[in-house]
């Protein structure tokens, strides 16, 4: 910034001089417009604190491409908004800063009483449960009241604890073709987690129970959860369908596991959901690697296929009531052989700790995780829409 002071080698000359530049009022000509605005040099503007000992300074952070203007509305009343050497971020009715660090304060009297650090609060009065709350050092966000969602939401929970108010349920869905006179055994992932399941087949002859020669296979050593379809069709295989809800408090990678014929490559069986087969049984994924008792490694092979939330929302989209996720893969979609998708490498859920049920509302889960080994006999790849006929 040039000097603007009188030097004393220069005539104090005023305002309107006929033949000389006006230095009496040069530093007020300068910095101050026409239209009553003040220019302040990009060094910025000092202002004394409250006992005169030391400099406030505001100054500019960037660059403008052009006039830039920013109006602060405090309403008829006193405002307070406060950017503390306790890194508080506090916008609100009072002029005070509250105790703690690394908190943010949004309203009127929002955190008055909060002494702690890394904390959110966004309320309109100083309460203990404001409408949003969040602890910054626990990555964990609390709303006290409903949540409106007014358009698609996808949620991935995090590696860490979930609260066991919040634990939540999900679905498994699997089809299998049963040989007539026949029975299958339907394993369902969850385990011990399940709720009721419920079943149809392609026909009426389709039914629930053991009938004729049971090919489902012998129980496990461990526990398992499983329901039995029969086929009392006298000549032909139809295909049994069952659906089961179960608690779950994972979700990080959707498995769909296709039973497919060697050698013609039709589907025998598929089933789809947010767990691997192990979860909420033994807990185990070499024990339990799929759900397919009566796999054999000479006819069939079985490919699994692990879509993204996008792509699970697509197929979710075309369900029905009468329709269920594997019956949408079954007519739309089929299996992309050109491509070898990549085996999940993140820990996956496959189970909750055995005091989840002691747990009190709001207290904290720590689910049990594993990274699940990727079976030799086993094959990754895509889906993809059947081509139009």
């Amino acid at each position: 910034m040039a000097e603007k002071r009188i030097r004393y080698t220069e005539e104090m000359v005023g305002y309107d001089h006929p033949t000389k530049d006006d230095t009496l009022n040069r530093l007020t000509n300068e910095e101050h417009s026409s239209d009553g605005t003040h220019n302040i040099p990009n060094t910025g503007l000092k202002i004394l604190d409250t006992n005169d000992s030391h400099y406030l300074l505001i100054s500019p952070g960037s660059d403008l491409t052009g006039d830039r203007t920013l109006t602060i509305f405090t309403g008829d009343g006193s405002r307070g908004i406060v950017i503390g050497a306790d890194t508080n971020i506090v916008i609100t009715g009072k002029v005070t800063a509250p105790g703690g660090s690394g908190n943010v304060f949004i309203g009127s009297n929002a955190g008055d009483d909060e002494v702690g650090d890394n904390k959110l609060y966004i309320d309109n009065s100083n309460t203990a449960t404001p409408l949003i709350h969040g602890d910054f050092a626990g990555n964990i966000l609390t709303i006290n009241g409903d949540l409106v969602v007014t358009g698609s939401a996808t949620a991935t929970p995090g590696d860490g604890s979930v609260s066991q108010a919040k634990l939540k349920s999900t679905t498994q869905t699997q089809s299998h073709d049963i040989d007539s006179g026949t029975s299958y055994r339907f394993t369902l992932t969850g385990g011990q987690y399940c709720f009721l399941p419920t079943a149809k087949g392609e026909s009426n002859q389709i039914i629930l129970g053991n009938y004729g020669t049971y090919t489902g296979g012998a129980l496990l050593t461990s526990y398992a959860t499983s329901i039995v379809l029969s086929n009392k069709h006298g000549s032909a295989a139809q295909f049994g369908y069952v659906i089961h809800r179960y608690i779950q408090a994972s979700g990080e990678v959707y498995w769909i596991f296709i039973l497919r014929d060697k050698i013609t490559k039709v589907n025998i069986g598929i089933s789809a959901c947010a767990d691997h087969p192990c979860f909420g049984s033994s807990q185990d994924p070499e024990a339990e690697s799929h759900m397919f008792g009566d796999y054999d490694q000479e006819k069939y092979e079985i490919i699994v296929i692990n879509p993204s939330p996008e792509e699970v929302l697509e197929l979710e989209k075309k369900t029905t009531p009468t329709k269920s996720v594997v019956e949408v893969i079954e007519e739309s979609y089929e299996v992309d052989d050109t491509i070898e998708s990549d085996w999940p490498s993140i820990p996956v859920t496959v189970g909750l700790p055995n005091d989840y049920e002691e747990k009190q509302m709001g207290e904290m889960i720590t689910p049990i995780k594993k990274i699940i080994p990727k079976p030799s006999y086993v094959r990754t790849a895509k889906l993809k829409l059947k081509e139009e006929i």
